[in-house]
């Protein structure tokens, strides 16, 4: 049976694999706007944020490829770590999905993130702030969430069996 830390190392190497797949999106959509700005002169294609978004997917699949092992001792406290799910599968498996929910989080935010404060430094628009706002918002809930995944984990225990 599985340990609580290699449930976590196996999220953690098919998170990279969602994120090599959102950037093989993000490269086919870079790819689709070039070839449109090319060829009829319309549209927008700036470079320098597909080449920073498509960069990003690389970066974080290797993150989440090569350091699959740190973040499972992280998503997968000491205490548990050599415990099979036997004996509290449920909460240790809830733990795992509350980690991994929250590491999509911050993957999903950071992009964005980046780009909108980007795009207010080159032209800064008061209707940014709404979008800053949101994804400072993902990104903290996010860590949150993979912080206190295990303490999220034993309140919705006791909310059910209350």
């Amino acid at each position: 049976m599985m340990s609580n830390r290699d449930w976590a190392f196996l999220a953690c190497r098919v998170l990279a694999l969602y994120v090599l797949y959102l950037g093989f999106k993000s490269l086919m959509y870079s790819a689709n706007a070039l070839l449109l700005w090319l060829t009829s002169g319309s549209g927008t294609f700036t470079p320098g944020f597909s080449i920073y978004f498509v960069g990003f997917e690389v970066v974080a699949f290797l993150f989440f490829w090569c350091g699959a092992s740190w973040l499972s001792k992280i998503m997968a406290p000491a205490k548990a770590a050599d415990q099979d799910f036997d004996t509290r599968y449920v909460a240790q498996l809830m733990t795992l999905c509350i980690s991994v929910f929250g590491l999509i989080l911050v993957v999903n935010a950071i992009p964005g993130f980046i780009g909108v404060l980007a795009s207010n430094y080159v032209d800064a628009k008061p209707y940014l702030i709404g979008a800053i706002t949101r994804f400072t918002v993902e990104i903290t809930v996010g860590l949150l969430l993979i912080i206190g995944a295990e303490r999220l984990s034993d309140i919705i225990k006791r909310l059910r069996s209350w």
